[in-house]
């Protein structure tokens, strides 16, 4: 089924090109799908087909840049922050005053966790996949995404950008074994311009991006999390995330003391497990939702 585009005209003056999905027989109950980085919302396509079989209304939103969505004129101006509110006007405009599961894979993730913070009982379930947790400098580590956000400006398109992200995400031999899938998530990612991936990387680059700050106040507005992480994505991750755990924990410990947040690898996925893993990636979360 071909997906039907709206365009909501922001308090920023940009335009937000989002997307939802309802189930037969109709649903008060809504997930929202939170993309990665570079790639555009017909990523989630299989996932939405799952999730309205199951009875969801499921929404979907393009980040700055990406697919209908405009970027700002300064690049530099978009904040997990700014992000957030592009959200909460989004929700507004739907007339949506709680989402059953927020599901974010990596910035999509993060922005989640921030959201979440910001706004109490807005989000009942938090799915975290595959997100650092903090912007370079504030890690002490290079700044990796101004050197990415150089090398697109410097390239004057994105093809290398989107063939290397896609080796990053799953590696040659998943690849080359799933050709028809791989092209899929290919073309979902062409659709992101230079200057939306730039403006996103800038995000990712902020001072003002540290869950570590917001987590545990997330956790305090929502009534349960779940944190996924590929087996082989980046070294180092799962570490990090362990951390994302424990402050969400904490959180949610403070209204509920038995409160439990489960923090699975799921074997064989890499940093965008509801591509490379599926069906695995569905079992998890409709257990998680279903709790």
């Amino acid at each position: 089924m071909a997906t039907e585009f709206y365009t909501l005209e922001l308090s920023s003056g940009r335009d937000m090109s989002f997307a939802y999905a309802e189930p037969p027989g109709g649903s008060d109950d809504w997930i929202l799908l939170a993309n990665p980085l570079g790639t555009t919302l017909e990523v989630w396509s299989h996932v939405v087909l799952r999730c309205t079989a199951a009875g969801f209304n499921v929404l979907r939103y393009e980040l700055p840049g990406h697919g209908f969505s405009t970027a700002p004129e300064d690049l530099d101006s978009t904040t997990i922050h700014t992000l957030v509110q592009d959200v909460f006007e989004l929700l507004e405009h739907m007339e949506i005053q709680t989402l059953d599961a927020w599901i974010g894979v990596s910035l999509g993730a993060a922005i989640g966790v921030a959201f979440a913070s910001r706004y109490a009982n807005r989000v009942t379930r938090l799915v975290v996949c595959d997100t650092i947790t903090c912007s370079p400098v504030n890690a002490g580590v290079p700044d990796f995404f101004r050197t990415r956000s150089a090398i697109l400006g410097g390239a004057g398109g994105t093809d290398d950008y989107v063939a290397d992200s896609l080796q990053r995400w799953f590696g040659d031999d998943w690849l080359g074994a799933n050709e028809d899938e791989a092209e899929r998530v290919r073309f979902c990612m062409l659709d992101a311009t230079v200057e939306g991936l730039q403006t996103c990387l800038a995000a990712l680059s902020s001072p003002t991006f540290d869950l570590r700050l917001w987590a545990s106040r997330a956790g305090l507005h929502i009534r349960s999390a779940l944190l996924l992480v590929g087996e082989n994505d980046s070294p180092g991750l799962y570490q990090m995330m362990e951390e994302l755990q424990m402050d969400l924990q904490g959180g949610l410990r403070m209204r509920n003391p038995g409160a439990v947040v489960r923090l699975i690898k799921i074997q064989g996925a890499g940093h965008v497990p509801f591509v490379d893993s599926l069906d695995s990636f569905l079992a998890l979360i409709f257990a998680f939702l279903a709790g």
